[in-house]
């Protein structure tokens, strides 16, 4: 029982490590001989919790996953109407981003998750944990009038999370604050107001 205690107390150092690296850093930093530097074991102990540095990588993309949808599902719970859970879902998706770039770059714009997730197992976290709700969202404005009814719902979500993606890509490098002079709240608002406008 205390080995089996300690294994697990090792494995959660590992993760926890990992993490704090790849959001100061970046996916590039996480690498077993530094985790093992700085949780003070060998690299072998690592292998022991995690077979490879692809497998680490991928239980730092679960994370994500879980912690990016915990912050959409919260805000979206505190909205009643569904436009302004919408919004509130478009907010929360950027915020993350500002937030966690590193994560978010891991979940989104990563060669390794695009040949080791996506391409093999289309229907991921992400997709049962984000794609099929938005979608109901998006089936729930158009049935409150707030978006087009006759519209393809599975396309509205594409455009719509295509759009979100593609500002926060640019919050995260700057650009648009720059561009505009504004902070991250200001260019919330802009897109909301602009994107929904055209739905």
């Amino acid at each position: 029982m205390k080995r089996e205690r300690e294994r697990g107390d090792t494995g959660r150092r590992i993760l926890q490590t990992a993490s704090e690296l790849l959001e100061r850093e970046g996916m590039e930093s996480v690498s077993i001989r530094r985790i093992a530097k700085i949780v003070d074991v060998t690299p072998m102990a690592i292998y022991n919790h995690y077979p490879s540095l692809e497998a680490l990588l991928l239980a730092l993309y679960e994370r994500g996953v879980e912690r990016l949808t915990h912050q959409i599902w919260k805000a979206v719970a505190r909205a009643e109407a569904p436009p302004d859970k919408l919004r509130a879902m478009i907010r929360a998706y950027v915020g993350f981003g500002i937030r966690n770039p590193h994560y978010y770059s891991l979940l989104f714009g990563s060669k390794f998750i695009q040949k080791y997730l996506w391409d093999r197992h289309p229907r991921s976290l992400v997709m049962q944990n984000f794609w099929a709700p938005f979608t109901e969202i998006i089936e729930a404005c158009q049935e409150a009038g707030a978006i087009d009814p006759g519209a393809n719902p599975q396309e509205l979500a594409t455009h719509i999370w295509s759009s979100i993606h593609g500002y926060v890509g640019f919050l995260i490098i700057g650009r648009l604050q720059q561009l505009w002079q504004t902070d991250e709240q200001g260019i919330t608002e802009m897109m909301e107001k602009h994107l929904l406008r055209f739905l």
